[in-house]
């Protein structure tokens, strides 16, 4: 029996991991901070505010969340922090960070 040899490419790209993962670059501290800080809002607080981080990304983006929002338990709309990356978490803690 012959053994088949296999090529395999190779693509490279330029780009590193961290650009297209925003969630790869947040601070886990901060993370935490605003993990706990979300158990303590109100769900309407929650909803508002990841609508308007997703509204600053694109209009699909926004149209989709809108739409899955409704079905989200207040776990999902925590957890929507790693989603938007380390700026909007830096954004949500000025707002509630005080509370």
């Amino acid at each position: 029996m012959k053994e088949e040899k296999r090529k395999i490419k190779i693509h490279r790209s330029r780009e590193r991991v961290k650009d297209q993962m925003p969630w790869a670059q947040v601070d886990d501290k901060k993370f935490e901070k605003a993990y706990k800080i979300s158990f303590r809002l109100k769900r309407s607080e929650l909803v508002l505010f990841w609508l308007q981080e997703c509204a600053k990304e694109s209009e699909e983006y926004f149209e989709d969340w809108l739409r899955r929002i409704p079905k989200w338990s207040n776990q999902d709309l925590a957890d929507v922090m790693y989603e938007l990356g380390p700026e909007s978490i830096d954004r949500f803690l000025d707002k509630f960070g005080k509370r």
